[in-house]
Parts: structure tokens; C-alpha cells; sequence
């Protein structure tokens, strides 16, 4: 039996064309804030932020709980997703759900997406650690409360990101399989899931496979105008050239990827500069490599994102091992984030390998 979805943009319109009928302005203007620039999150994400506080806010004044649910969303998103500000992401996020299960507020349709924004900011700090948190959640969110299809492929692609964290990459991409059958005729999440499985195809040693779907990422993600996404796919289709020995075709690929990642506000995903370090090393480039891996650390420092900065630092330990140079200050600096992980171990492991001689953590 198929599932029901709620559909929250429909009760969005709805609202609207209620306020329109009854001429009430302020109504009118809090539904008109949320598409003042809908779509500049990755090219102005301050400006965005600013226009969904302005929406929370007034959703505040005129006592609408759940329009201030919708719009503490969108909130969340830009400064997770965007500006990665992971410590205030996580914090607000906890704020909305404790808040959000008050029985006074359980006929909100917009309730469900703030307990999603929770799964999401538990993959996104520390998804080892939070794995139990992650997995309750889904369980209540899509067992316990009515959901919409976006939020439905969201806690998917999330736990297959757990998955993937843990290492267990024959489940993440079955995860991601079910996110792309859910997504059929959703573009947006299919694209996601595209990309994903690139990502796991390639982990694999699946070169056909992962270039598939690197091909399908880049049609999807030009139609969608996604620059961040665009950005990834080019730089698989440079990857991928590099590997063909078609150097020519591949730097022209490496260069619309940087253009696109010049042009974007948002930091990139970590995988991105994985891609491009591959590229380099390919090559023996290493210098270059480890040139990308200074570029790539300003993102991660200080965000709150404990995953990604030690796997930040674990990578560059590990491509030091490779240039013949001493990994220690970067194993020194990725023991000195483990504190702030629930459950280190699996990073303190690579990091007593890379110590004892393995580059190729």
C-alpha cells in the first residue's frame, strides 16, 4: 500500500489565498517573504539567512506557530547547508523539536521537517556518534508523525550517509537505491541520489557504474540550475578523463569545476576536494594535492562539524605519509578534535595506522 504524503507548499498556497481573500497584508507579505529570493541560498546564503530570520519573526508577531515552524526550517538550512555553521545549526535545530512536540502544536503540518532538520544535523556534526540518535529519529519521524515526500527522501539519503560513515558501503548504496526509486519523479532528489551513487560506485572500484551516474548528476543538475551540484559533477567528468589519459578533455572539465566552485558562496562538499585531490594524484601531483587539501581546511575549522574536520585532518596526515614528509602535527591535531567526538574510535584507528607507516588510510 502506497503511503500518503502531506503536502506542505499546497497548505502554503492555500494560506495564501485565504489572506488574499480577506485582504490581510500582513498574512499576504509573511507567505511573499519566503520567495524573496527562494532560490539565492548558494550564491548570497547571509542575505537568505536574513530574509527566513525576517519570516520567522513575523510568523512570531502574528501568533502563527506553524508558519514560524516553516520558516525556523529554512533557517536551519541555510546555516547548515550553506554557511556550515554545524555548533548553531545542531542547537536550534534541539530547540524547534522540543518545542515542536508540545501537544498544543500537533495539528502544525510543518512539524515533521524539524525533526528531520534533527537527523540532518546529527549526520552532518557527528554521525558515528549520534548513530542511535539518527536512526530513533527516522523511526519516529516516519513511523509517528504524518510526513511529506521530500522529508521522506531526506531521512533516506541521511541514512545512507550514516551508513557511509561507518563504512559499510554495500548498505549505503541499497540505501540510496531506495532513495531513487522514493525520488521517481522528484528530480531535485533524484539528483541527490545520482551523485551519491557516484560517490559509492567509485569507492567500489565500479568505474562504469560510478560514470554513469556522474553523467546523469551533471543532465539533472544543469536543468535544475544546482551550481553546487554541477560543481561535483564536473569534477567527476575530470576525474574521470584523467583516468582516460584524455588530459585535455580533463582539465577543461577540472576548470568549469573551479569556476563553479569560485562562483558559489556555500563551501563545497568534502568529497570535492577528495575528487580533485584524486585527479592530482593521479598525475603525481602531489604538491598540488596538498595544495587543495590548505584550501580545504578553512572550511571545516571552527564549524562545529567534528566529522568532517577530522576527516579533514586524517586525510591530510595520510597524503603527507604519501609525499614522504611527517604526518605527526596533523595526527597531533586530528587526536586534539577527538574529544569532541561521541565515539572516536574508528577515527583514532586510521590515525594509529597512518602513524605506524599506512598512507593510504
Amino acid at each position: 500500500m502506497s503511503r500518503h504524503y502531506i503536502h506542505i507548499f499546497q497548505w502554503v498556497e492555500r494560506y495564501y489565498q485565504e489572506a488574499a481573500n480577506q485582504f490581510n497584508l500582513d498574512k499576504m507579505l509573511l507567505v511573499e517573504t519566503f520567495y524573496q529570493l527562494r532560490h539565492s541560498a548558494e550564491t548570497h546564503p547571509e542575505i537568505y539567512l536574513a530574509t527566513m530570520e525576517r519570516g520567522y519573526l513575523m510568523a512570531q508577531q502574528l501568533g502563527e506557530p506553524c508558519w514560524r515552524f516553516f520558516y525556523a526550517y529554512w533557517r536551519w538550512e541555510v546555516l547548515m547547508l550553506y554557511m556550515e555553521r554545524q555548533t548553531e545549526g545542531l542547537k536550534f535545530a534541539i530547540e524547534m523539536v522540543v518545542e515542536a512536540r508540545k501537544p498544543e502544536y500537533a495539528h502544525c503540518i510543518t512539524r515533521s521537517p524539524l525533526f528531520a532538520m534533527l537527523v540532518d544535523s546529527y549526520v552532518l556534526v557527528d554521525p558515528i556518534g549520534y548513530e542511535d540518535a539518527i536512526r530513533e529519529t527516522s523511526r519516529y519521524v516516519e513511523d509517528e508523525l504524518p510526513i511529506s515526500h521530500q522529508t521522506h527522501c531526506l531521512l533516506l539519503r541521511r541514512r545512507a550517509e550514516l551508513e557511509y560513515a561507518l563504512g559499510d558501503l554495500p548498505t549505503a548504496i541499497r540505501q540510496t537505491e531506495q532513495l531513487l526509486d522514493l525520488a521517481e519523479k522528484e528530480p531535485f532528489q533524484q539528483m541527490y541520489a545520482y551523485e551519491m551513487l557516484c560517490h559509492y560506485h567509485h569507492l567500489q572500484g565500479d568505474r562504469e557504474s560510478a560514470r554513469r551516474y556522474a553523467n546523469t548528476t551533471y543532465e539533472i543538475s544543469l536543468n535544475l540550475a544546482r551550481k553546487s551540484v554541477i560543481m561535483l559533477a564536473c569534477a567527476w567528468q575530470a576525474l574521470f578523463f584523467r583516468q582516460d589519459g584524455d588530459i585535455s578533455t580533463a582539465q577543461s572539465w577540472y576548470q568549469r569545476a573551479e569556476s563553479y566552485y569560485q562562483s558559489l558562496k556555500m563551501k563545497a562538499a568534502l568529497w570535492y576536494f577528495d575528487i580533485l585531490c584524486e585527479y592530482h594524484e593521479i598525475g603525481g601531483e602531489l604538491e598540488a594535492a596538498w595544495t587543495l587539501r590548505d584550501r580545504q581546511l578553512p572550511t571545516v575549522i571552527g564549524t562545529g562539524g567534528y566529522h568532517n574536520e577530522i576527516v579533514c585532518r586524517i586525510k591530510r596526515a595520510s597524503l603527507l605519509g604519501r609525499m614522504g614528509r611527517a604526518p605527526d602535527d596533523e595526527i597531533a591535531m586530528a587526536r586534539q578534535i577527538a574529544p569532541h567526538l561521541l565515539r572516536p574510535d574508528a577515527y583514532l584507528a586510521q590515525l594509529d595506522r597512518i602513524a605506524a607507516g599506512d598512507d593510504r588510510v
